[in-house]
């Protein structure tokens, strides 16, 4: 080990967060011997609406780390930058506040083919080293793996985890309907989403 802060970054939409999120934060941050991980709630992405509002999204995320503890931490740096958060942008400036730090940049291995096509991949990959995390469904043999972490200059690597099944998604539906979701999510996250009526048709 270096000495310097290894710092995780996990982007997503969180809508809403839940405990697969927080079990592939945790178990990145023991694998990869991460001192934080960074919980980074996405601007509304342009390709699909998130169902509430991102200050929402940011309040549920804070809740979930704060019952979380440990290396978990919720950021809002995304929120607050201009542009339309691209991960390089994003990387880029978590990399001018902490120039001291390495950085760590989680990806499913469902985006890890079309990785080296971002937009600034090469800088992104300079930036920060990249943590495969495999998805349900979309595994990679060893070739193109090894293929895809050439394309990358080496700066990539598998996560050997495990994750529940689970998704914001289905947990949308399950809260539409009126199903229990109690264990898929933190307590507080669903105590915020009662609160104010979230997910429900024509309460948003």
């Amino acid at each position: 080990m270096s000495g310097r802060e290894r710092i995780g970054i996990l982007g997503g939409t969180f809508d809403p967060i839940h405990n697969g999120h927080l079990l592939l934060a945790q178990q990145a941050a023991q694998v990869a011997h991460l001192d934080r991980v960074l919980l980074m709630v996405a601007k509304d992405p342009p390709h699909k609406q998130p169902d509430v509002p991102a200050a929402h999204r940011l309040a549920m995320v804070r809740l979930a780390a704060q019952e979380a503890g440990g290396p978990l931490e919720a950021c809002d740096l995304e929120l607050k930058l201009p542009g339309k958060g691209y991960a390089v942008e994003v990387v880029g400036a978590l990399a001018q506040q902490h120039p001291q730090a390495d950085l760590f940049y989680l990806a499913g291995s469902d985006l890890l083919p079309t990785l080296p096509y971002w937009k600034g991949s090469r800088e992104l990959l300079r930036l920060a080293r990249v943590l495969c995390v495999p998805r349900r469904g979309w595994s990679l043999d060893a070739g193109t793996f090894q293929r895809l972490v050439q394309l990358c200059g080496g700066r990539v690597q598998l996560l050997e985890i495990s994750l529940p099944e689970v998704s914001s998604s289905q947990l949308r539906q399950r809260l539409r309907m009126g199903e229990p979701v109690e264990g898929m999510l933190p307590a507080p996250v669903l105590a915020h989403i009662r609160e104010h009526g979230l997910y429900q048709w024509g309460r948003l």
